[in-house]
């Protein structure tokens, strides 16, 4: 995973609408007023065009000016570019081979549970496990590389090797736990469920499923104890949403907590919790 870290791409936020309406979602009351001038700016700026450009927010794949902004890139000089998306319109092929001419190499996809039950309900969006399955599906014919990222909820905490052993067949590139960050929708215990719960989870199949690329993201990285070197801090720690406890005056990583986590938490699950030095 330290190779991870170190290869992470440059994010980039397009997306202004989304077509699930997640329970989850820390983006539902952020407005996206990007013009596609204001998009180019940030091309422009980036100097390494070899990097990995990875387009984000809400939903990148139903941009209105998604192939203007490709097609931008594309004439810039940027040709591995990547998308983090909830795959829905992965399930029509011919979108997909359309976006291949514009040098999308790769996927991050969204998956919070094993079945429509599950996922349809954490979602609220009917039909839209199947249409992510069948994105998935497309994405493993074409040879297209992904890598899923689970949100773990405490509606899907006891399904998490369930939704791995579904995957198995589809042949993630790797597969990410995603810590849900309390916000928007999601800001009670009946959604978040307590990191010192859910991380032995987590762990237990890293080690489980060794032949697989798995790790998580956004755990504060005292809490992962041994396994630390599994955890990649998330884009959203460097936005003014974490604060330092008094652990985190010892430890040598700069991760903090979410302060939106500690309204619902506190910080007792920390006192007894080794710095990482």
């Amino acid at each position: 995973m330290d190779i991870i870290k170190k290869i992470l791409p440059t994010f980039l936020y397009i997306g202004t609408e989304c077509n699930n309406n997640c329970i989850f979602c820390t983006e539902g009351g952020y407005r996206n007023d990007k013009s596609l001038k204001d998009i180019y700016k940030e091309f422009d700026k980036i100097k390494d065009k070899n990097s990995e450009i990875n387009l984000m927010g809400k939903e990148p794949s139903i941009s209105k000016d998604l192939f203007k902004i490709l097609e931008y890139a594309n004439q810039k000089g940027f040709t591995n570019l990547s998308m983090t998306s909830n795959g829905r319109m992965l399930s029509y092929i011919e979108f997909i081979r359309k976006l291949q001419c514009f040098n999308i190499r790769s996927f991050g996809i969204t998956l919070v549970g094993h079945n429509s039950k599950l996922h349809d309900s954490l979602t609220r969006a009917e039909g839209s496990f199947e249409q992510t399955v069948n994105g998935l599906k497309n994405l493993k014919d074409l040879k297209i590389p992904f890598l899923i990222n689970i949100v773990v909820l405490q509606q899907n905490k006891n399904y998490l090797e369930n939704i791995v052993q579904f995957l198995l067949d589809y042949r993630p590139r790797n597969i990410n736990f995603l810590f849900a960050i309390p916000g928007y929708d999601a800001m009670d215990k009946k959604t978040i469920p307590q990191m010192t719960e859910v991380i032995p989870i987590i762990t237990k199949l890293i080690h489980k499923y060794k032949n697989l690329i798995i790790g998580s993201v956004g755990f504060p990285n005292c809490l992962m104890g041994k396994d630390e070197t599994y955890n990649v801090q998330c884009l959203e720690a460097s936005y003014n949403r974490t604060t330092k406890i008094n652990i985190c005056n010892e430890c040598k990583y700069d991760c903090g907590i979410f302060k939106s986590y500690i309204d619902i938490y506190g910080t007792d699950e920390f006192e007894n919790v080794l710095p990482i030095k």
